[in-house]
């Protein structure tokens, strides 16, 4: 449900959000997986406060437009998360979920250190065959990030589900610097201030053992629904909007839409 707030700001469902984020993803060519993962990272923008829907809006601009890449493949295998482009900013959307997948490799149970964390020697055991540098010791890197804070959020959204604390840290040619411990769904700011840190940046995603109790409690669930921007809302529905398929005979023939009778 939708209804307005004073200024320019519109009161969304979180369910609503997750949903059409995920649409939108597909809309501009990500790959169902991929677009569940950024609706569920967007329920979580609007909710820590840490970085706005705009961003992840503006991503999936990046990735309609051809202005962002995914991960260069080749060079997976040699230790590399960077763009397929060297001259282009690598996609958060494209190249996050990547990077959260090494990341649960990392936090494991097999090795456990009894913390909820895995040593360095289980991190090697563990990792896929011919995966090195991009999960070195028990950190993983990435070049040249769009915008980081879609990626935080991912790496937020699976800390929800894993007893582990990972920290996620980025940098940008201007020497601004960003670290936050994501652990339980819950975000501690450590240093900087992520939503004024934009990309392309380099960014590393690594496992903690130091807990803070800010960080001990499990995120709870505030409620159906979150503030977002009036403007990215908009734009994230008309990329949604592209999924729709338009109400022709032929289309309802297809399985479009509502059946003939009430009964169908």
């Amino acid at each position: 449900m939708l209804s307005g707030l004073p200024g320019n700001g519109m009161h969304v469902s979180l369910s609503e959000v997750e949903a059409t984020v995920a649409k939108a993803a597909m809309s501009v060519g990500l790959p169902p997986g991929l677009s569940e993962d950024a609706g569920r990272a967007a329920t979580l923008m609007l909710r820590s406060g840490l970085g706005a829907l705009s961003d992840l809006v503006d991503a999936l601009d990046a990735v309609a437009g051809g202005v962002s890449v995914g991960l260069d493949t080749d060079r997976v295998p040699a230790g590399m998360l960077v763009p397929a482009n060297d001259a282009m900013p690598l996609s958060a959307l494209r190249a996050g979920s990547t990077a959260c997948d090494l990341l649960l490799v990392a936090a494991g149970s097999a090795g456990g250190d009894g913390r909820g964390h895995v040593t360095s020697a289980a991190v090697d055991a563990m990792r896929p065959q011919g995966i090195r540098g991009p999960c070195s010791g028990n950190v993983v890197t990435l070049a040249a990030v769009d915008y980081p804070t879609v990626v935080l959020h991912q790496v937020l959204d699976v800390s929800r589900n894993i007893d582990a604390g990972f920290l996620v840290a980025w940098s940008t040619g201007g020497g601004a610097r960003v670290e936050v411990v994501c652990r339980n769904g819950v975000a501690d700011v450590r240093s900087g201030t992520p939503a004024g840190v934009p990309g392309p940046a380099e960014m590393s995603l690594g496992l903690v053992d130091a807990l803070s109790d800010r960080e001990a409690g499990a995120a709870g669930d505030d409620g159906a629904g979150a503030d977002a921007e009036d403007a990215a809302w908009r734009r994230l529905c008309a990329h949604a909007a592209r999924r729709l398929v338009e109400g022709t005979e032929r289309s309802r023939l297809a399985g479009a839409g509502a059946g003939v009778v009430d009964t169908d």
